[in-house]
């Protein structure tokens, strides 16, 4: 919308705002629903109620370098660590595959089993099962949509994380 010179016009100025203050606000939005420092990777993230799930690594997580760790926190308080110790490779505790319409975060902890599904369309979900029985069925209302992305895939690879 410019005006005979060429121009912006006041009114493409307003829109254009908008849409950066609509952009601070999403990426605010996305990165409050994650468990994961600034100085993290992002690998999964989702939200329900009032319960946050995330899977963060450090930055160097390579074949031979660095950690992977899931987080659940309720009301803000971090009341689930897996593996408790930061400091892990993942390779041998985290499997990954992909789907025919997404892909799934899998791991276990004793006899339970956590499985975390991004779907192509929807939001993500969370399995737990003890010794095969369902026992939670986590629907996230919102997600970090990142388990399909080509560059999280990458990482997961590089690290060796595969079914």
């Amino acid at each position: 919308m410019e005006d005979e010179k060429g121009d912006i016009t006041m009114k493409e100025r307003y829109v254009r705002v908008g849409l950066v203050l609509l952009s601070l606000l999403y990426f605010q939005s996305a990165h409050a629903m994650t468990l994961c420092n600034p100085a993290e990777e992002i690998i999964w993230s989702c939200s329900s109620k009032n319960n946050i799930y995330s899977v963060c690594a450090s930055k160097d997580l390579s074949i031979n370098a660095g950690y992977m760790q899931y987080r659940a926190a309720k009301k803000g308080k971090t009341v689930f660590k897996y593996p408790e110790e930061t400091k892990s490779h993942p390779s041998t505790l985290f499997h990954f595959a992909l789907l025919a319409k997404g892909a799934m975060l899998s791991f276990n902890n004793n006899e339970y089993k956590y499985e975390l599904f991004e779907g192509l369309m929807g939001e993500p979900s969370i399995m737990v099962s003890k010794n095969g029985k369902t026992i939670q069925d986590i629907q996230c209302e919102a997600g970090s949509d990142t388990l399909t992305l080509t560059p999280i895939q990458k990482i997961l690879a590089g690290a060796g994380i595969k079914e």
